[in-house]
């Protein structure tokens, strides 16, 4: 029986605001990345921009 040595994927990139697997990286030891997904970074670029059109004066 003969030994095979598959590549194990130790670091994974995960979205840091829903925690969705972006990634999995070759790495030698345990590491996880944060990064955020198109679904979170859109709507966090939409919230921004409707808090900003939608600001009020006060007197």
């Amino acid at each position: 029986m003969a030994n095979s040595r598959g590549s194990l994927m130790l670091g994974v990139i995960l979205c840091d605001q829903c925690d969705k697997v972006l990634e999995e990286v070759d790495t030698e030891k345990v590491i996880i990345y944060y990064n955020r997904c198109d679904e979170c970074a859109a709507s966090i670029k939409f919230d921004e921009s409707g808090v900003k059109g939608n600001e009020i004066e006060l007197d």
